[in-house]
């Protein structure tokens, strides 16, 4: 009946604007039409759709929405809850909305070779290859998929490229990663089984039309867990579609899994959809045996972050040091993105400025000019971030971020030396200078409360930066990080605890995880115990939600989590 009503309203639709496209339906989740307007949507359109044609109860844009282990195993206790409890999530099925999948990865099942890979995804977006199985998908790891957005990036006004097809090979790299975190050879729940559904193209774009029909897709075919690692910063709860989707999805037994954000310690700047009631919301904690790594200018401290795709400081490589030069030295490529003079920067640290490439790029130029470290300046206000890999060959010298201020002492520090001329300031990234982080939130963790009602968002946290599974490589392994990286740590651990409570509502199972997260992290701003906007209920501990033997949470607000609202308080209260 729902069906019959949306092609009736489509073609209602299509006698006053007979060039109107049809994008996609959905009817379960969402009761939903995805149309592209030849010219754009305008006010005076909705007045004329609202006017002559019955049933319309909104319209609205769908929202554009980016992609945000083996020791994080051990320390969230997955691995207690496969050696002491025998659950490694077998027979519960995740669905992972993202970038889709490399199936033919080793971690994942896969043959393990780049022919295999090449064979799957072919030469070029266009290349037939990448929308066809071909005998290579599915895998006995990834049991299912559909790709809901084609291989072309797919922008905010780009949904002319957005093309539907049975094979979700992943072209980006973000949901094999996800997808390993989950469940792959050394995954949180290995024993369970993936859904490969494509709903962001190979450069990130996520549309919100292609993320909705991924979650119908989930729904009908018996998932119980979706993870969505991608969101939209400061999102809205009650003006996003997607959150009621996840809604609908929940009510229908499947809970889903959503990163908070990368956008740091700022009040209400944590996304939808994670944002929605019913999802469970993850930050990022600090990896087991990570450090804060810091770089010394002379006789000042930096905070900084490493670029985990080049080379360490750590016990093994401890110091790295040299004088210390701003560009080419001459004030010319001060970003780093063109190949300097060879051995025109033999034994320096050099800092560039970030933007105009890839991250790589600077580290890579740099070393191949002689350099021993990289350091790029932000060049917005926040604190310094692990930037992203560009491709090619991995440094082998490494590479940290300082953040914009930072940046300008330095840079003031290097000025004031070439007017000495006799003088020159020398840089050192040592490992006896870093700072323990274990047990910490990560910096570019974001803040709650969801903005839209101030409900408690971010609801628990995980480890987010892991070593799993390179797309394309056929067996190779790099960092994976951020939220998105926290998320698939939470959803495994919820698929161990699906296996163990079958019948367990979406509900159940967050009370499960929330209830018996580690409260002892501490907040990265002031080292003091991390505040509830940042954490929710604590670190996830899967072997105890496993020993729980019974569940807290408000039936008011649907949630295990009691949220007091926003109060004006101007003097001592008792609430």
């Amino acid at each position: 009946q729902v069906l019959q009503e949306q092609l009736n309203t489509i073609e209602r639709i299509k006698e006053l604007v007979p060039e109107v496209k049809v994008l996609g339906q959905t009817q379960l989740v969402l009761n939903s039409v995805f149309l592209r307007f030849p010219n754009g949507i305008h006010p005076q359109d909705l007045d004329v759709l609202s006017a002559h044609v019955e049933g319309i109860k909104r319209v609205t844009p769908m929202g554009h929405y980016r992609t945000m282990m083996q020791p994080t195993e051990k320390h969230v206790g997955a691995k207690a809850a496969q050696d002491m409890y025998g659950y490694d999530g077998t027979g519960v099925k995740v669905a992972v909305l993202d970038t889709g999948v490399d199936y033919t990865h080793a971690n994942l099942g896969g043959n393990g070779t780049v022919d295999a890979y090449i064979a799957a995804i072919g030469v070029d977006p266009f290349d037939p290859r990448n929308k066809e199985r071909d005998g290579l998908f599915p895998t006995p790891k990834v049991v299912d998929g559909y790709d809901f957005v084609g291989e072309v990036s797919a922008g905010e006004d780009d949904d002319e490229y957005i093309e539907f097809d049975d094979d979700p090979i992943d072209a980006g790299g973000h949901g094999t990663s996800v997808a390993d975190t989950i469940a792959g050879l050394n995954g949180v729940a290995p024993g369970a089984s993936i859904v490969a559904l494509k709903v962001c193209a190979g450069q990130g774009g996520c549309p919100g039309m292609s993320i909705a029909m991924g979650i119908e897709y989930a729904v009908e075919n018996g998932v119980s867990i979706i993870n969505l690692s991608l969101g939209s910063d400061y999102g809205q709860a009650f003006d996003d579609e997607l959150v009621l989707a996840i809604d609908a999805a929940s009510a229908m037994g499947v809970l889903t899994i959503a990163s908070a954000a990368n956008c740091g310690d700022n009040p209400y700047c944590t996304g939808t959809p994670g944002a929605a009631v019913s999802a469970m919301s993850v930050a990022q904690t600090t990896v087991p045996g990570d450090f804060l790594p810091f770089v010394m200018v002379e006789s000042s401290k930096y905070e900084a972050s490493h670029f985990p795709w080049s080379a360490s400081v750590d016990e093994k490589s401890t110091l790295f040091q040299g004088e210390v030069q701003y560009g080419d030295g001459e004030f010319g490529n001060t970003d780093g993105c063109l190949p300097f003079a060879p051995g025109s920067l033999e034994g320096k640290v050099v800092m560039v400025d970030r933007g105009a490439c890839f991250f790589s790029d600077k580290v890579i130029n740099i070393e191949e000019a002689g350099g021993v470290a990289t350091i790029v300046a932000n060049n917005v206000e926040g604190p310094p971030f692990p930037g992203g890999f560009g491709g090619g060959p991995y440094p082998l010298t490494p590479g940290y971020m300082v953040s914009l201020e930072a940046g300008d002492e330095i840079r003031e520090m290097i000025l004031v030396s070439m007017v000495a001329e006799n003088y020159a300031p020398v840089a050192k990234i040592d490992f006896n200078e870093f700072v323990p982080t274990a047990l910490s939130m990560a910096a570019s963790s974001a803040r709650g409360p969801d903005m839209s009602f101030n409900r408690i968002k971010p609801e628990i946290g995980a480890p987010g930066a892991n070593l799993v599974a390179d797309f394309g490589t056929g067996n190779e392994v790099s960092i994976f990080g951020g939220t998105s990286g926290a998320a698939p740590v939470v959803a495994g651990a919820a698929a161990l605890v699906k296996q163990a409570c079958p019948d367990c509502s979406p509900l159940a199972l967050k009370a499960m995880l929330m209830n018996t997260a580690f409260r002892g992290i501490k907040s990265d701003t002031d080292g003091g115990q991390a505040e509830i906007t940042r954490i929710g209920a604590g670190e996830l501990r899967a072997d105890n939600a496993l020993a729980a033997t019974f569940l807290a949470y408000s039936p008011d607000d649907e949630a295990p989590s009691f949220s007091l609202g926003q109060l004006d308080v101007t003097e001592d209260t008792v609430i």
